[in-house]
């Protein structure tokens, strides 16, 4: 049996996520002392972990993104080493929660991309993780950003995209719920019953808290942006965005969404990390002109890969005695880097290999680790020795880097002696400062 019970309140930014976790911490579900404060873009209060907050944006920031990047980052190996300073902090919050609560959550849109990292530490407490989603129409979240944040129409639509794809990705298990903004505000209760119902709580001595709430917390002067879905149907290069919250809204009605359901929507958006692939940190005015057709026209399956991606070549003739493949970051667009740059992929040899090491732009060589599980190299290439433990991983410490472009180089050595190199251009934002090994 598990020794807590979590729940994740995914997401995107906008989307009422703090007033339906307020919803569900009315039903008993506990979020911890340390909260963000409100202000006036929340007044009614985020309703979030203020530490889960804070390791996020460490996260973000060692991945070299922010939780407004319309790219997606790729697969991110958590378990290296450059990790290890977040892992511990989020290691101290959550076993902190799970000690004195039986039952308790956390809301950050922010873990829709992270969700592997959280999913790993929880898994490690053989905690009971459920996931409740919440679901606004993207035209509304978009006119809402425009508000708040000043951002262009289709880079709010393209992130909506984004969150509700790492969604669909990551949940992997049987045990979610999708509740609808609209559907809330409009049926609180029925929609608080709902929520109840899927986590297995008694709700007979939390009827005054939920009428308060209900009646009272939620406030339908809130609710400031009711768009015009039609006007966005209307739109044809925005049907991949169109087909996707259509088929979430269709999930929305059922009490409970199984994994299944998530990889089918995962499968009808399995382009959409192809075409991501080529836009790391795209301008808000490029993303202003941007035309989404090709999110329309993406045929692409997903074990194909684009010729200007950086996909292996699965078509290549005999075994090459050599092979080194970057992950992240992308060498088709220069990756934007404010203090550190996680790096990670795979490399195999025939002879083995001694040692995967980054050449940076000062000229220093730091070494990578290597040995990382990697099943998805071994089902393409099975006869590699070591081919199921070929990944490696390694954060660069680059602050000390003056703004500007650069490029480093990835290189893996053989047993043999054979030596294989990748470049790999960045971008460094942001003003430099010294380096240290901290």
């Amino acid at each position: 049996m598990a020794s807590t019970k979590v729940v994740i309140v995914l997401g995107m930014s906008r989307s009422g996520t703090s007033l339906l976790t307020r919803g569900i911490n009315v039903l008993g579900v506990e979020l911890g002392d340390h909260l963000l404060p409100s202000t006036t873009a929340n007044p009614k209060g985020y309703w979030e972990n203020a530490d889960i907050f804070d390791i996020n944006e460490r996260l973000l920031e060692l991945i070299g993104c922010t939780w407004h990047s319309v790219a997606l980052t790729g697969e991110i190996d958590f378990s290296s080493h450059c990790f290890d300073p977040v892992k511990g902090a989020a290691r101290a919050v959550i076993a902190s929660l799970a000690s004195r609560y039986p039952f308790w959550g956390f809301k950050d849109p922010r873990a829709c991309r992270l969700l592997p990292f959280w999913q790993g530490l929880l898994n490690d407490l053989d905690a009971d993780i459920h996931y409740v989603v919440c679901l606004r129409s993207p035209t509304d979240v978009a006119l809402s950003l425009e508000r708040r944040n000043r951002f262009g129409t289709r880079k709010s639509l393209l992130l909506w995209l984004v969150h509700m794809y790492c969604i669909a990705k990551y949940i992997n298990n049987d045990q979610s719920i999708i509740i609808q903004y609209e559907v809330l505000m409009n049926s609180a209760h029925e929609q608080i019953n709902r929520i109840a119902s899927f986590l297995d709580i008694d709700v007979s001595d939390k009827q005054e808290a939920i009428r308060e709430y209900c009646s009272c917390f939620l406030d339908a002067d809130l609710h400031h942006h009711c768009s015009d879905w039609n006007k966005l149907q209307a739109m044809s290069d925005f049907r991949q965005i169109i087909t996707c919250y259509d088929h979430l809204v269709s999930l929305a009605s059922r009490d409970r969404v199984k994994r299944e359901d998530w990889m089918e929507l995962s499968s009808r958006l399995n382009g959409i990390e192809l075409i991501w692939s080529f836009f790391h940190e795209v301008s808000e005015w490029e993303i202003r002109n941007l035309r989404a057709a090709p999110l329309t026209q993406c045929g692409f399956l997903a074990e194909q890969h684009h010729l200007l991606s950086n996909g292996p070549d699965t078509s290549q003739g005999p075994e090459e005695s050599l092979i080194l493949f970057v992950d992240y970051p992308e060498k088709t667009h220069p990756a934007p880097v404010f203090r550190k740059l996680a790096v990670s992929g795979w490399a195999l040899s025939l002879s083995g290999v001694a040692q995967v090491q980054v050449l940076q732009p000062d000229g220093r060589l730091v070494h990578l680790d290597y040995g990382l599980p990697r099943k998805d190299v071994q089902e393409l290439h099975p006869g590699y020795p070591c081919a199921d433990s070929s990944g490696f991983s390694g954060c660069l410490n680059l602050s000390g880097l003056g703004p500007g472009a650069y490029e480093l180089g990835v290189r893996v050595t053989s047993r043999s002696g054979e030596v294989k190199e990748s470049p790999i251009p960045f971008v460094k934002i942001g003003p430099s400062a010294p380096v240290s090994d901290a």
